[in-house]
């Protein structure tokens, strides 16, 4: 039975045909229609340069027909290039970013195949397959190809079945349903908590992409402190300088839809319903206390098929800062979310200045209502975490609580003072038991470590208080 992976995701058309039709990112669809079908045996996306090369080079090796590829559409990820890449200059043993070994495919950044894949089988596809590159070219000149080689090239080799070893969940760690937030300075330091906590606590459950997934409902990322002028790209981190320009004028930019995308965000911002980004900077500069500045990229009309990710933007100026806050519907969070992320903090900087270049820059909120890693990308995210969590990621014992400080005394009772994070006295709790003041106290905390911490303060306290012993802050009690 052929294909041999993900074959519901596929447009099969003649099975005794030689050419395969790889879409990069357009709609595989709109392709297949300009296409005579009957001299093509498949037409299919491939928007990963990793697992998604891996399910189509198995599936090439799979059917001795297959001789030609031909790589077309819009190549957002880098994936034709890779192909391509694999085909002329193959492919190196080494490690990826996050220190697991594998084939490297040189050229693009991730790229590569797993050691599922023996040298003897990517040199087999190497030898055996023809690779045309039509990227971003019309689809008649895709059609053109097809009539002009089909069958010219059978080569009626043997069939090669490639086991692509299937990634481990890990399980699911029972926590909230809903609502959770993950809170940082930069994306990448965001990516990295949130990749930890999907991995942790994301529900297994199916996809329409014949895979697994864990997904968190409504997670909530806050990016406190990137600056959008200098934005932090390390080496691991997916997104490159360079790819963030070419991505940012599909946010940003004001031209029109190229022939074969569904949508840009830029177009439904910028173009399909007038210019949102204006008029929301119109509107912020005659009302600086406005809380009605909204964008909306969903179609209440209905939308059919590419419905955008991205659905709605808030703007709102609060103590000379400006904030923003996105909604995305649907949230890839290995391959998109740093995209994103990174896109909308230069959105919200270019709102800013033109807005008032006095203003600050503020948080930067993204609520993911369907926040999910699929299980491709399971084994990368869980190496990423293992390798780079502890060095790139603060520990939150060294991060002031927003919701301020507490000093903690003894002398008749256990006094505690919460002080703003400036240092100004707010308020004072007095009583003469930890569970007493933690009744009193856990609504003014803000983080999680910093309860656990204060409660542990609080007890030393009590016992302190019973057995008349010297109590310090931060120093263990003298039980001598």
């Amino acid at each position: 039975m052929w294909p041999i992976y993900k074959n519901e995701l596929l447009i099969l058309g003649n099975k005794a045909s030689n050419i395969g039709v790889v879409t990069c990112w357009d709609n595989k669809q709109k392709i297949a229609d300009g296409l005579p079908m009957e001299g093509v045996v498949a037409v299919g996306n491939l928007y990963s340069p990793n697992k998604g090369i891996e399910y189509l080079v198995a599936n090439v090796l799979a059917n001795h027909h297959l001789g030609t590829l031909i790589v077309c559409g819009d190549d957002k990820s880098g994936s034709g290039k890779a192909l391509l890449n694999l085909k002329h200059m193959g492919a190196t043993r080494g490690k990826d970013s996050s220190g697991a070994e594998c084939w490297i495919i040189p050229g693009v950044k991730d790229a590569r195949l797993s050691l599922d894949f023996s040298e003897d089988d990517i040199s087999l596809f190497r030898r055996a397959v023809n690779v045309r590159d039509l990227r971003n070219r019309a689809v008649e000149e895709v059609a053109g190809l097809v009539k002009s080689r089909a069958f010219q090239n059978e080569t009626f080799r043997e069939s090669r079945f490639v086991k692509i070893t299937k990634a481990k969940s890990g399980g699911s760690l029972p926590f909230f349903d809903s609502g959770n937030r993950i809170i940082g300075e930069t994306v990448a330091e965001v990516w990295l908590k949130l990749l930890d906590f999907i991995l942790k606590f994301g529900r297994i459950s199916e996809t329409k992409y014949q895979s697994q997934q864990k997904e968190c409902l409504n997670l909530v990322t806050v990016i406190t402190g990137e600056n959008s002028k200098n934005l932090y790209l390390p080496d691991w981190n997916p997104v490159t300088k360079e790819g963030l320009e070419k991505y940012l004028p599909t946010v940003i930019g004001k031209a029109p839809l190229p022939a074969g995308i569904s949508y840009y965000y830029s177009d439904r911002m910028r173009l399909r319903w007038g210019d949102q980004i204006e008029r929301s900077i119109s509107k912020l500069k005659k009302d600086k206390d406005s809380r009605s500045v909204v964008v909306s990229l969903w179609d209440p009309s209905g939308e059919v098929g590419s419905s955008p990710c991205l659905n709605h933007l808030w703007f709102r100026i609060r103590d000379n800062r400006l904030y923003l806050t996105a909604t995305i519907r649907s949230n890839d969070m290995m391959t998109g979310y740093p995209q994103n992320a990174l896109s909308m903090r230069v959105l919200q900087d270019l709102v800013r200045r033109e807005v008032d270049p006095e203003l600050d820059m503020g948080d930067l909120t993204i609520n993911s209502q369907s926040a999910h890693l699929y299980e491709d990308s399971w084994d990368d995210a869980r190496n990423l975490v293992e390798s780079l969590f502890k060095s790139e990621v603060r520990d939150d014992r060294s991060v002031i609580d927003p919701a301020g400080m507490f000093l903690v005394s003894i002398e008749d009772q256990i006094y505690v003072q919460h002080l703003a994070p400036s240092g100004e006295e707010l308020q004072t709790f007095e009583g003469r038991t930890a569970l007493g003041l933690y009744l009193k106290i856990h609504p003014f905390v803000g983080m999680t470590e910093h309860a656990m911490y204060l409660g542990t303060e609080l007890q030393k306290a009590e016992i302190a208080l019973k057995l008349g012993l010297d109590y310090v802050q931060d120093k263990p009690l003298d039980l001598s």
